[in-house]
């Protein structure tokens, strides 16, 4: 299943160009100081949430500009099978 990546570089491009510090971003996205730092650091994932309120916080701003869907696959967890020491199992 396709996951929902930030593009790199991308909040901090969009806190350049509108002179925003980590917490006025946060806080014009509607979320705390604390999971944009988890986000930027690639601790968590956008969610469907902070994707929705990144784009209503910045309307001109398409998914397209600000995230992608990873669809790479590292073995399916569904049958527990993939890679194991370099070997599919």
């Amino acid at each position: 299943m396709p996951s929902i990546k930030l593009k790199n570089g991308v909040l901090e491009r969009i806190q350049k160009e509108y002179s925003l510090n980590d917490s006025e971003l946060a806080a014009k996205i509607g979320i705390d100081y604390s999971m944009l730092w988890r986000i930027k650091a690639g601790r968590n994932r956008p969610g469907q949430q902070f994707v929705a309120r990144m784009l209503n916080a910045f309307p001109e701003l398409t998914f397209e500009d600000v995230f992608f869907l990873d669809v790479t696959s590292h073995g399916n967890q569904a049958t527990g099978r993939g890679l194991q020491n370099g070997k599919r199992n």
